[in-house]
């Protein structure tokens, strides 16, 4: 099996550079994707692709986490490797991870994708293991988050969906469901394709014997990730659940309302107001100029 590694970099160089270097003997070949950075950063990571012998493509303009991604991947498809692995540039690889997930995918054939443990790079507890996501009723979440990395499970488990972090996905499974919906642009992108995936028939799993450490929060947070979460959620509902667009409104209301009071409850002042508010409002012309389409 013939592993790529697709990292994407918006103006943090630096982070792009330790998460390469984590992966890079790891992989057979490393995609560095620019998403539209200052020129000062973007000139950093193509230096650093030069560095270690890997692809530099720089895109002209800002395609988001979705399409910064799906641009790395369709170049790796386009060489021929059997897997790509989607990795934050903020985080940073474990020895032999990639290989426990390589082998994964080679024992099971209908798995679609396998995503490592992640856990904190400041504090090494979990994240999260298993990414809840219930087909039906669209709840989703986090397990195991804040346990100690010591007490997880090591076999491979089911998992609702793979997170945008890190996971290793198998070449055929995107040539056949695509890959992240740009529509998206940022945030429920990997939450929707995982349902894409598995209403395809496809498997997703997690396992706890590749682990990946996070630096969580430190490409987005605050007031973008209140305002992508919030505008973002009814069309995950709609897209991928087929919730009708009304519904989905309603729902996304209460999920802003909640967000907004988590935001409130911490004195994130602007995250709530310019990041929860803002992305209420935008959530139905969002779903309108998707024109419903699923």
């Amino acid at each position: 099996m013939t592993t790529a590694a697709v990292i994407l970099n918006w103006n943090r160089a630096a982070l792009t550079d330790a998460a390469s270097r984590s992966v890079r003997d790891q992989v057979a070949a490393l995609y560095l994707v620019d998403n539209h950075s200052d020129a000062a950063d973007a000139a950093q990571v193509e230096r650093l692709a030069r560095e270690l012998a890997c692809a530099f493509l720089r895109l002209d303009a800002n395609r988001g986490y979705a399409g910064g991604n799906n641009a790395g991947v369709a170049a790796a498809l386009e060489n021929g490797h059997d897997a790509i692995l989607v990795l934050n540039n903020d985080v940073v690889v474990r020895p032999g991870a990639v290989a426990v997930l390589e082998e994964r995918l080679r024992e099971r054939p209908g798995l679609a994708a396998c995503a490592p443990v992640v856990v904190s790079c400041e504090t090494g507890d979990v994240l999260h293991t298993i990414c809840e996501l219930d087909l039906e009723s669209g709840r989703f979440g986090w397990l195991d988050h804040r346990a100690s990395a010591a007490e997880i499970v090591r076999e491979p488990q089911p998992t609702g969906y793979v997170s945008g972090e890190a996971f290793l996905v198998r070449a055929e499974v995107v040539r056949e469901c695509g890959m992240f919906d740009e529509r998206f642009f940022l945030t429920f992108e990997d939450t929707e394709w995982s349902a894409r995936v598995r209403r395809a028939g496809w498997s997703l799993e997690t396992c706890g014997a590749a682990i990946v450490e996070h630096h969580h929060g430190a490409t987005m947070g605050g007031v973008a990730s209140a305002f992508y979460k919030t505008r973002n959620y009814p069309l995950f509902l709609h897209v991928a659940l087929d919730v009708p667009v009304p519904v989905a409104l309603l729902r996304g209301t209460g999920f802003a309302l909640r967000g907004l009071a988590y935001q409130l409850k911490r004195r994130r002042w602007s995250a709530a107001l310019n990041g929860v508010v803002r992305g209420w409002a935008a959530s139905a012309p969002t779903l309108a100029k998707a024109g419903g389409a699923r």
